[in-house]
């Protein structure tokens, strides 16, 4: 916002992919405890209701704050935009030829494996093909890939939630218009 702190939006989205928001709220940061009063709030809202869905951005804060409130989700979702935004920089080394091949056809392959059986296959063949190369920045990405994406998020793929969005994009566009429009695109410089 104008004065520097950030701006958190909750939201529910259903099978029908139709974007709820429900809560916003500005705090001092991005923490565990401020992701879990927006939880707390939206507990209030409905005692009963445990969302069986998490989907956000990779923020272990998010994820911790739900867990406080709600427990383990049945599914962690990741909007997959946010995967493809954090692989990039790792593939700026790479001919534009590569980095096509590696974002367009294989990482989308990944996030499209429709159950656990062909993802584990993919991901074989995947870390097999790009294991092999002698290039250090390659060795280098498949070793980021392989930590962030295929071990600790493994269960962030389509299959895992088969006809809800797989990707957040009403919360993001909701977002950018409000950076847009009400703040001055600044991030507060504490917590």
């Amino acid at each position: 916002m104008w004065q520097g702190y950030p701006v958190l939006i909750i939201a529910t989205s259903y099978a029908n992919k139709v974007f709820h928001p429900c809560y916003l709220a500005i705090c001092n940061g991005e923490s565990e405890d401020d992701f879990a009063s927006l939880f707390k709030a939206l507990q209030r809202l409905k005692p009963e209701w445990q969302p069986p869905i998490l989907s956000e951005d990779a923020s272990e804060a998010i994820t911790a704050g739900f867990e406080s409130v709600f427990g383990p989700p049945d599914v962690r979702r990741l909007c997959f935009f946010h995967v493809l935004k954090n692989v990039e920089p790792y593939l700026t080394f790479f001919s534009p030829k590569m980095v096509f091949a590696v974002t367009s056809r294989l990482i989308h392959l990944l996030q499209t494996c429709p159950d656990e059986v062909t993802l584990k296959t993919v991901v074989k063949l995947f870390v097999g093909k790009w294991s092999a190369k002698i290039v250090e920045r390659i060795l280098n990405f498949v070793q980021y890939f392989e930590e962030h994406w295929l071990e600790k998020n493994a269960d962030r793929y389509e299959g895992v939630a088969i006809g809800y969005p797989s990707t957040n994009n009403g919360l993001e566009s909701l977002t950018a218009t409000i950076k847009r429009e009400h703040t001055l695109r600044e991030r507060y410089p504490g917590k």
